[in-house]
């Protein structure tokens, strides 16, 4: 597909635009939604809840601070200062440091 380029001093503003793309310029800016709407043009588009994928980077870096933190301290005292930093409690802290990360590589069989 051909992308009309907007020179900067010509793009409207995020107000002007119509539908909900005010709110996605609000996010990614006027430029990138500009652009989006050209390639997606009159097709509706579903945005996939990401709240597993930002609980597992969440997850992951947990236990990576986790990790670093033991070899300084013990781990009740890591588990008890990572509680107070994600604001949950010690055992929920525990289960996600404990937890084994799946395999990425391996679908599951539904998926």
């Amino acid at each position: 597909m051909k992308y009309i380029d907007i020179p900067p001093d010509l793009l409207p503003a995020a107000a002007d635009l119509p539908g909900s793309l005010p709110e996605i310029a609000e996010v990614i800016g006027v430029e990138a939604t500009v652009r989006l709407a050209q390639r997606f043009r009159a097709m509706p588009i579903y945005l996939h809840n990401i709240d597993d994928l930002l609980l597992k980077v969440r997850d992951r870096g947990l236990r990576e601070r986790y990790d670093q933190m033991i070899q300084s301290m013990s781990g009740e005292e890591a588990v008890r200062i990572l509680a107070c930093e994600i604001n949950r409690s010690t055992r929920q802290v525990k289960n996600i440091v404990n937890a084994v990360e799946p395999d990425n590589l391996q679908l599951g069989l539904w998926e």
